[in-house]
């Protein structure tokens, strides 16, 4: 009797093994049918961020047409709105702006995220956007308002057709610190335009996230000319004047600081502290 149940349940198991087999297929099917439905349903489009500003109406424009917008920027708000951080920006700013008579304003395919060349969001950066100045810069912020605008301010930015002139007060007066691998700082002729010519590459700060550091082995190609138009031996703070060739993260800064003079007031790269500024 024993011997005859071990039959009968031999036979159970084989007869068994063909449905779960079934089974099996089956759920492997509906899990790929699955797949290729998520897959091939259209994604939702990111949505431009639209944040109310009061400084909207207060944003002096520099110059508009068709194409482009000049705006003088504040400094104290963000050229764009950035990720962990809901500060209203200069192109919120924008966007929720009164349009001057005769000029069209940002159109929403301009206040989307760039694109890739799959056609995917990029990044979080509008398109809008083809060059940006840090929270603490104030000064002339070009924007493009249409597609071609947005391809030729792009192409020349990265052909460095443009130029980019700044204005800083440094802590201390600047000099060219020895050569360090690649990176060097040299006084040019007056022949060449004078000032100090900056080559030093650089990378982003491992030990402190979000900022540039000089790194002559591993860094970005970056190239800064600084002029010394005025010294106040007594506060120890100079007038300069700084033209980028390249722009990289925080690269007036990165390059003030090795001249062993950084911009004045920067907690960031001021390691020694510089001189405090009088309140006017």
């Amino acid at each position: 009797a024993a011997a005859a149940a071990d039959v009968a349940t031999a036979s159970a198991s084989a007869a068994d093994k063909p449905s779960r087999t079934i089974r099996r297929r089956a759920l492997k099917q509906r899990a790929a049918q699955a797949k290729r439905a998520a897959a091939e349903k259209p994604k939702p489009k990111p949505k431009p961020r639209r944040a109310e500003s009061s400084r909207s109406g207060s944003l002096p424009v520099l110059h508009e047409d068709q194409h482009v917008i000049a705006v003088d920027k504040p400094a104290g708000m963000l050229s764009h709105a950035s990720e962990g951080d809901s500060s209203a920006s200069l192109v919120d700013a924008l966007a929720g702006r009164q349009v001057v008579a005769g000029h069209s304003p940002l159109s929403e395919e301009m206040l989307m995220p760039r694109l890739a060349p799959t056609g995917e969001p990029d990044s979080h950066i509008p398109r809008c956007v083809v060059h940006r100045l840090d929270r603490g810069t104030s000064g002339a912020l070009l924007l493009a308002k249409t597609p071609q605008a947005e391809a030729a301010l792009g192409a020349a930015f990265r052909s460095r057709t443009t130029a980019k002139r700044y204005i800083a007060l440094l802590s201390g007066r600047p000099n060219p610190p020895r050569p360090v691998g690649g990176a060097s700082a040299r006084e040019r002729p007056e022949a060449e335009g004078g000032g100090i010519a900056v080559e030093a590459p650089l990378g982003r700060d491992a030990a402190r996230p979000g900022r540039s550091v000089v790194d002559a082995a591993g860094g970005k190609p970056a190239s800064s000319v600084f002029r010394l138009h005025a010294y106040c031996a007594e506060r120890r703070v100079a007038l300069v004047s700084v033209d980028l060739l390249t722009g990289r993260l925080h690269q007036i800064r990165a390059h003030a600081a090795f001249l062993a003079a950084p911009v004045a007031a920067d907690d960031a790269y001021d390691e020694a502290g510089g001189p405090a500024l009088p309140p006017n």
